[in-house]
């Protein structure tokens, strides 16, 4: 089985695990209208590369959601901002391993 990580986010990364074979690369990002995000099809053909269509693939991301602001302690500086474009790179993978057929699992931050 390969297992694909996710480091959800616009400067992330991907990377799986095949047996003894490891691959990594940078998210493919595109820019619109509305600014940078990722590029869903970049992200597929990206996929692909690590775990074809015909092979057992999972793909792992971070349980990103939005956080409160109110006393912000270590690691809670992002912006409500930040925190929208995490959310929306979220829905894109989750949408782009639902077309390709990949299994997702969320997995809580540590």
């Amino acid at each position: 089985m390969i297992v694909i990580g996710i480091d959800i986010g616009l400067t992330g990364a991907a990377a799986s695990l095949d047996g003894d074979q490891a691959r990594i690369a940078d998210l493919p990002v595109t820019e619109s209208s509305a600014g940078r995000r990722l590029h869903g099809r970049g992200l597929i053909h990206l996929l692909r590369e690590f775990g074809p269509a015909a092979e057992s693939a999972i793909v792992v991301i971070e349980d990103v959601r939005p956080r409160a602001f109110g006393n912000r302690g270590a690691g809670q500086t992002n912006s409500m901002n930040s925190q929208a474009s995490m959310m929306g790179s979220r829905r894109i993978v989750e949408a782009v391993c639902d077309i390709g057929g990949w299994r997702v699992v969320v997995v809580q931050p540590q």
